[in-house]
Formats: C-alpha cells, sequence, structure tokens
C-alpha cells in the first residue's frame, strides 16, 4: 500500500538484495510523507566488477554484494530519498574471512543511515536563517536528542540549522518536540559546516576522528564547559550521545553522573554502581572516557578486569 508506514526499520537487508534500487523505490513507496528509513547496512569503498549474485554460501560471498557508497547514495536520492543522514558507521574487520585466490580486499562500513521522504529537500545544506529548540520530551531522552552524526540537540539550548535540517523537524513526527524560529524568506548561501567526500568517519585517521572516538567535536565544545569537573548531568548525555552511547542517557540521568564524578569513573564503578551489566558496553563507555580525559589534560584510569 503507497503512503501506509510512519518508519521502516532494517538491518542489514539491502547489502545482501541484489536489485537495491527497486529495494529502495519500495521503501520509499510505502513511506508517508515525512516517513523514515532508518537502517543500518554494509557498504564497500569501492565498485567490484564481481558484485554480482554469487550461489556460494559463504561469508564473502554475501559480503560481495555490498554496495559502493556513493552508488548507494545515487540510488537513494534518485528514489526521492534526498540529503540522507549518517548516524554513526565503523569499519567493518575483515580479518576472519577467508577470500576467494585472486579476490581483491576491500573495506567494508557498517553505517546507520536516516532517509526521509520529504520532496522539498534541497542537495546541499543552505543556510535560510533558522533556529530550533529541542524540548527534551522524547521519552529517555530529556538532555538532549540525537538526530544524526552531526546534530545532537541539547533541551533547552537553540540553535542554528540548515533548511534541510529544518525540514526534517518541522515535517515530520519529530516537529511535536521542537520549537522552531524562521520564516526562510532569506537565502544566506551555503550553511557553514556542511558536506564532506565520503560520509563514513570511520574512513578517516584514528586521530581525527573527533566526534566517535570520544574526544571533542568542534559543537561539543561550544555547548559544554571547558572544565571537566563543571560538567552537569546534562553536559554528560550530550557528550554520550556526541560519542554514539545515547542508550546511557537514561542510566546517567538516573544516578545523577556530572562531570565531577566523570572524571573518576572506573569499570568496577560502571558495573557495580551504574549497573551497566555488559562487559563490552563498559569497555567501549571506558575508551571514550579515556580519550575525554587525554582531551582535557585529565589523569586516565587503567583498563581494570570488567
Amino acid at each position: 500500500e503507497d503512503d501506509f508506514f510512519d518508519i521502516v526499520i532494517s538491518d542489514c537487508v539491502l547489502f545482501s538484495c541484489v536489485d537495491k534500487q527497486r529495494v529502495i523505490r519500495e521503501v520509499y513507496r510505502v513511506l508517508k510523507p515525512g516517513g523514515e528509513w532508518y537502517f543500518c547496512d554494509i557498504y564497500a569503498d569501492r565498485r567490484m566488477p564481481d558484485a554480482s549474485p554469487n550461489t556460494e554460501e559463504s561469508v564473502a560471498a554475501s559480503l560481495s554484494l555490498a554496495p559502493y557508497w556513493n552508488d548507494f547514495l545515487s540510488m537513494a536520492k534518485t528514489a526521492g530519498f534526498h540529503d540522507p543522514r549518517v548516524v554513526d558507521d565503523r569499519l567493518v574487520d575483515l580479518s576472519q574471512v577467508e577470500l576467494a585466490d585472486g579476490a581483491e580486499l576491500r573495506r567494508l562500513f557498517a553505517a546507520t543511515f536516516r532517509l526521509w521522504k520529504l520532496n522539498n529537500l534541497e542537495g546541499s545544506c543552505e543556510d535560510y536563517g533558522y533556529t530550533v529548540t529541542y524540548c527534551g520530551s522524547i521519552a529517555g531522552r530529556s538532555a538532549c536528542m540525537r538526530l544524526d552524526r552531526h546534530h545532537t540537540f541539547r533541551t533547552g539550548q537553540r540553535v542554528s540549522v540548515c533548511g534541510n535540517t529544518f525540514r526534517m523537524i518541522q515535517s515530520t513526527r519529530l516537529r511535536p518536540y521542537f520549537a522552531i524560529f524562521g520564516d526562510g524568506a532569506i537565502h544566506r548561501g551555503i550553511f557553514k559546516g556542511c558536506g564532506m567526500s565520503i560520509p563514513f568517519q570511520s574512513d578517516q585517521p584514528l586521530g581525527s576522528r573527533r566526534d566517535t572516538s570520544g574526544g571533542l567535536t568542534g559543537q561539543l565544545m561550544r555547548e559544554v564547559p571547558s572544565v571537566l569537573a563543571e560538567w552537569s548531568t546534562r553536559d554528560v548525555c550530550t557528550w554520550l550521545s556526541h560519542v554514539g552511547l545515547e542508550d546511557l542517557v537514561g542510566t546517567m540521568e538516573a544516578h545523577g553522573v556530572s562531570g565531577a564524578r566523570l572524571r573518576f569513573l572506573s569499570h568496577q564503578d560502571m558495573k557495580n554502581s551504574l549497573r551497566i551489566a555488559r562487559p563490552e558496553v563498559r569497555l567501549q563507555l571506558h575508551s571514550k572516557l579515556e580519550q575525554l580525559r587525554r582531551d582535557y589534560g585529565e589523569r586516565t584510569i587503567a583498563d581494570e578486569s570488567v
């Protein structure tokens, strides 16, 4: 049925499909205007001549169907999903994958995208003087709300946004959670800070991946105090959303974790005091905390047993 769903969610479906353009068109068709496709999938850093159906039942054969990331973006835009937004991404570990003789190794990315069915999105991020304020009313997201990798909205803070981001809020299910300002009457040119050659941050050298490694992006540095000990619980939650740990926001809020406590948070604190049960989550939080402490010139804490 056309224009039926508010949201479509999928996980590693597209890369295994032969006719990817048809899949994207069908998702666009069944979404309501203003609807969203939220999904994680696998993408390659280049086109490969052998990217064709393969009856061999192996991981390598399956991954050979992963689309070149720029081809995927072109297919998405052709279908009507203009301005695809990356939420997060990581390099796929291929160290245990057995390749056929003569096969060329290519880098693969696991990336989460948000694609909106909005007809009025532009090809670039343009500045019309729009500003928005997140009201903090989404359940479990009282401190901040993460739209995508470049946009984390802190509750009560009025921020400038490009025309496309404005429309992703104004014309979708997100509208009730924001106060919006501006009539878009005056175009001010390209929105500063938009645009990059490849959308996946994990393609960059590790030291430059500031907003996923746990370090400070320029946007975050403007939002939080310059002294870690002065961070409020809301600041801590904003940082968590910036580094892809928004699932821990509720935990930090429930325990009132401020910057003063964050400075010395250890694995045992995470396990015993904060009740973070999964070891891999504690390890991830510890890694990002260490980068944060280094950025602030704080003493690092040994990676003790989880």
